[in-house]
């Protein structure tokens, strides 16, 4: 359950004066009030999608080309590799929306039957190589076989040049082909049985971001019915790479759907190094003001964690917008000792730790789930190095 919040407005009185002496013999009125404090964090009910790892579900913390990264691991596994995905919703927070507009959904032909085609071709292209070397390796054991020089190295009587030059087309063939295909991907892919006829769905879209974002990518939904099924739920990833104030066009194809299919409803989710950035459409989001993020944070984390003796963790969903848009994790690596007072917030960075101070700077603004003590928040001490947040 959110929050309840109740805001209070102040209502200045108007003065009427009837006379021009009274006017002029009276101070001008004056109305004292106090600037509304910004309200530049979002909470808002986010996706959580894990994948089956090892005997348990994995929470996806990071997306590439068609592989994921997980809690349980940190090296990038194929989606293909994933034989079971579940996807739950819970409270996030998060700061500055972003923006995503003019959603598009087509239905398209798929591409899956010519891709395997492809792959056929390639496979073909391997044997032909194989065949040839096979050949080559063939001619030269023939010419050298049983004559050997003083040195006891084989003599070849074949025309040395000839040999060397196919030699180097093959070495040039190989790296070719390696390039555009993967023997391992490509085999998988043939001994898939024949399907039936499918469709594709193409979505575009436009987001944009009130600061630059890097590395971002995109885990979506998409609601279909088809004959079969009054609603079905299709999961969807790209990768975006950058995100800054100017729209972006993103296009998202998704193969393998059923060739008759309704879309019902799209929902697009961004994320950094698995933190979901809150967007337009993010469901159920309430405006904060750092006070009430830091408060809801601490509740929260109480809740989670009954009884439970912590340190206190960085909550990098709230992480300094430098870090978001950072590039090169290097540049943030540095250890820091960091004391966090009981809602979260750094009071003192170690004086005695070396780091630029614009590394300072960065961890005075990072916010925390404070330490806890027997279930309760407290202050702490926290040791941070701001290159975790690009794990």
């Amino acid at each position: 359950m959110f929050p309840s919040r109740s805001l209070v407005f102040g209502v200045a009185a108007a003065i009427t004066l009837t006379s021009a002496s009274l006017v002029a013999s009276s101070p001008p009125p004056s109305v004292s009030s106090r600037a509304a404090p910004d309200r530049d964090y979002r909470l808002f009910v986010g996706l959580n999608v894990e994948v089956s790892q090892n005997e348990h579900y994995a929470l996806i913390e990071g997306y590439n080309n068609n592989r994921v990264r997980t809690d349980l691991s940190p090296d990038l596994i194929s989606l293909r590799h994933m034989d079971d995905m579940r996807f739950t919703y819970r409270p996030k927070l998060s700061r500055e929306p972003l923006t995503i507009a003019n959603v598009q959904t087509a239905k398209i032909a798929s591409t899956a039957g010519a891709a395997v085609d492809a792959l056929r071709n390639q496979v073909a292209l391997m044997d032909f190589r194989t065949e040839q070397m096979a050949a080559l390796e063939a001619d030269l054991r023939s010419a050298s076989f049983g004559q050997v020089d003083d040195s006891g190295q084989p003599i070849i009587e074949a025309d040395a040049d000839a040999i060397g030059a196919a030699t180097d087309a093959l070495s040039d063939f190989d790296s070719l082909t390696s390039k555009i295909t993967n023997e391992t991907d490509a085999t998988d892919q043939l001994k898939r049985p024949p399907a039936k006829a499918r469709s594709a769905l193409s979505i575009t879209a436009k987001i944009s971001s009130p600061r630059k974002i890097t590395d971002a990518y995109i885990i979506g939904m998409a609601r279909i019915s088809t004959p079969e099924s009054v609603g079905q739920d299709v999961l969807f990833f790209t990768q975006v790479k950058r995100l800054d104030p100017e729209p972006r066009l993103v296009q998202i194809v998704k193969e393998g759907l059923p060739q008759e299919f309704e879309v019902l409803d799209i929902t697009m989710h961004v994320y950094r190094n698995g933190q979901e950035l809150v967007t337009n459409q993010s469901a159920k989001q309430f405006a904060l003001t750092r006070q009430e993020a830091l408060e809801y944070l601490a509740l929260e984390h109480r809740s989670d964690h009954r009884g439970e003796n912590l340190p206190p963790a960085p909550a990098w969903s709230l992480a300094p917008p430098a870090l978001f848009s950072g590039e090169d994790p290097g540049e943030y690596d540095y250890p820091l000792t960091l004391q966090v007072d009981a809602l979260g917030q750094v009071t003192s960075i170690d004086e005695n730790i070396v780091a630029p101070p614009r590394i300072r700077a960065l961890a005075r603004e990072l916010i925390f789930r404070p330490a806890l003590e027997n279930g309760i928040p407290v202050s702490g001490t926290a040791i941070v190095n701001l290159k975790d947040f690009f794990r």
